[in-house]
């Protein structure tokens, strides 16, 4: 009777369609955009940034002024316009009132990044690796977090996650370079109407990588030159008429205090924190996935041939840019939001194994042991409303929680049994491989040979 029990379900989860690219792309998204979307706009919008850029919008909307931001009646010279455009198009489509409509700009870019992220990880390695880093960037505390409030950086995210995409893709072949370039001189100049100069950061991570792959004449050449130029020729688009329309003062502060003033921690805006901030902020706002990045490290360094010209990639995309804005005295966890995905694909990158060292092994044992157990009390203080009496508003939340919770602990702690069994035959390396497929949290976790 067992036995017949289990060959229709073997035979179900053994079907081309539940082992397919597509049904995996569409596991992610759902997971994705419950996680991202569900219970948008069921709370207010909250001081300081929320309330600023929807009143940002608003008077955008009302003057008629698309060039000038205007915040309170008095121009706005901090940010470009491209976010508070997209903010009206969500509003006229959504509502003007509604807080669903002004934060699904910053939702629906999160989601779009998730799944850029995997396609990155599938085009850097396979479908299982893209599969998994997607998760794990929708997963981690702090992406989905500000992904759901109405700023700018989850929009600006995906427009730097693009620029990446495509000058790697332009860089790793001759066909189509071009192409690739002037795609990522779209989205890079795109990224400066978001936030200014600071989308010119994945320039200075190629150059690096460039030199110490030494093949700088791979991206260093004319279609670089046109993927610039593009860029340029987008952000002096709005830039000269705003300069013209603003005048000299806002002219010198767009220019000057915007850029060089962030950096020396002149302009009033920035936040200043000590050079460490970042060290000690990443690994807790990665949570927690960070556990396995020391493996990931380890990966990288004993890596050979291609597989470690990808790691050195994806750690010069973290680490150049956490160094670079480590320079600056104004600092926010917000402002690491576009690197979290090569975080994302240097953790999924272990799930690229067939047969990792020991050390290796040793690391993500210990992650999964960590991450079950995290999962498992975190479930346990969502079911007894814990959080909600540090902030009751976390109360709406409750039930969205225990689902989430709950699934994740199911796969967790079952690819954790594996882990530690590593069997390779029989039943339970059968029913591995099918709760591999029907929860992701045992997929995983469960590399193909331990």
């Amino acid at each position: 009777m067992e036995m017949t029990l289990q060959q229709p379900v073997a035979s179900l989860v053994h079907m081309p369609f539940f082992r397919s690219r597509r049904f995996q792309i569409g596991v992610l998204i759902l997971i994705s955009g419950l996680i991202l979307l569900s219970n948008l706009g069921l709370r207010d919008l909250w001081d300081p940034d929320e309330t600023r850029y929807a009143v940002i919008a608003r008077e955008m909307r009302v003057s008629g002024d698309w060039i000038l931001p205007h915040f309170n009646g008095r121009i706005y010279a901090e940010k470009p316009p491209l976010f508070f455009w997209l903010v009206n198009l969500s509003t006229l489509l959504f509502g003007q009132q509604s807080e669903f409509a002004h934060r699904l700009p910053s939702a629906l870019a999160a989601l779009i990044t998730v799944y850029i992220t995997f396609l990155f990880g599938e085009r850097l390695f396979n479908t299982r690796v893209g599969f998994v880093s997607g998760l794990m960037l929708a997963t981690c505390v702090l992406f989905p977090q500000v992904s759901r409030w109405l700023i700018l950086d989850s929009v600006f995210t995906l427009f730097l996650v693009l620029t990446v995409f495509y000058f790697y893709k332009g860089f790793e072949r001759n066909e189509g370079r071009r192409k690739a370039y002037l795609c990522a001189g779209l989205f890079m100049g795109l990224g400066v109407l978001i936030k200014g100069p600071v989308a010119y950061v994945p320039l200075l991570v190629f150059f690096v990588y460039a030199l110490l792959v030494k093949d700088v004449r791979l991206f260093w050449n004319k279609d670089l030159l046109w993927g610039f130029l593009l860029s340029v020729a987008i952000a002096l688009a709005w830039l000269i008429p705003a300069c013209l329309k603003g005048g000299e003062n806002y002219t010198r502060t767009v220019l000057i205090w915007q850029t060089i003033g962030r950096l020396k921690g002149a302009s009033g805006s920035t936040h200043p924190e000590p050079f460490f901030f970042y060290f000690l902020r990443f690994p807790a706002a990665f949570l927690p996935w960070s556990v396995l990045l020391p493996s990931a490290f380890i990966l990288t360094f004993r890596s050979k041939g291609i597989e470690r010209k990808r790691l050195l990639f994806l750690l010069i995309w973290l680490v150049i840019p956490i160094c670079f804005l480590t320079l600056s005295k104004g600092k926010k966890d917000t402002y690491l939001l576009p690197f979290y995905s090569a975080a994302a694909l240097m953790v999924g990158s272990l799930w690229a194994l067939e047969d990792p060292p020991l050390s290796i092994r040793r690391g993500m044992m210990a992650g999964n042991v960590f991450m079950t157990s995290a999962i498992f009390v975190a479930l346990v203080l969502t079911f007894l409303g814990l959080p909600d009496r540090f902030d009751p508003r976390l109360h709406d939340y409750r039930s969205t929680g225990i689902i989430i919770c709950s699934y994740l602990f199911v796969g967790s702690f079952l690819s954790t049994f594996f882990f530690i069994k590593k069997v390779e035959m029989g039943l339970f390396d059968e029913w591995r491989d099918r709760l591999s497929r029907l929860a992701f949290p045992s997929f995983l976790f469960s590399p193909k040979r331990i």
